[in-house]
């Protein structure tokens, strides 16, 4: 919970503002929902992946920074185990600012399905 001039400010759940950012290109995928309660999930991050044209995209996950930022890096997906032949899976990129509660920057990568996915060791 954020803290200005002293008192506690409101809560911002930073997951739906992510959410907010990417159910637009969910819906225009017309891929099939997670399941019944979510249309896609947000998987572990501290992962790479690999996209379709073999670049290696290194997640750094959530991470509050100076100057009252949030760094956002995370993937969404509706097929975290690659099986469905219909899914959707996104890179969301992102810098919270905490006070105007808006982001101030943001970028999101569609992986193509059966783009390979590495987790980072170590």
């Amino acid at each position: 919970m954020p803290i200005q001039a002293g008192q506690a400010g409101r809560p911002t759940d930073l997951t739906q503002e992510v959410r907010k950012q990417v159910t637009p290109d969910f819906r225009q995928s017309k891929a099939a929902r997670y399941n019944d309660t979510y249309d896609f999930i947000f998987e572990n991050e501290d992962r790479q992946v690999v996209n379709e044209w073999g670049d290696t995209l290194s997640e750094k996950g959530w991470d509050v920074v100076g100057n009252g930022r949030v760094m956002i890096d995370c993937t969404c997906t509706t097929d975290p185990k690659e099986i469905e032949p219909h899914s959707w899976t996104i890179r969301f990129k992102g810098i919270w600012d905490i006070g105007s509660r808006r982001f101030l920057q943001k970028q999101f990568t569609r992986i193509a399905r059966g783009a390979q996915r590495l987790r980072s060791e170590g």
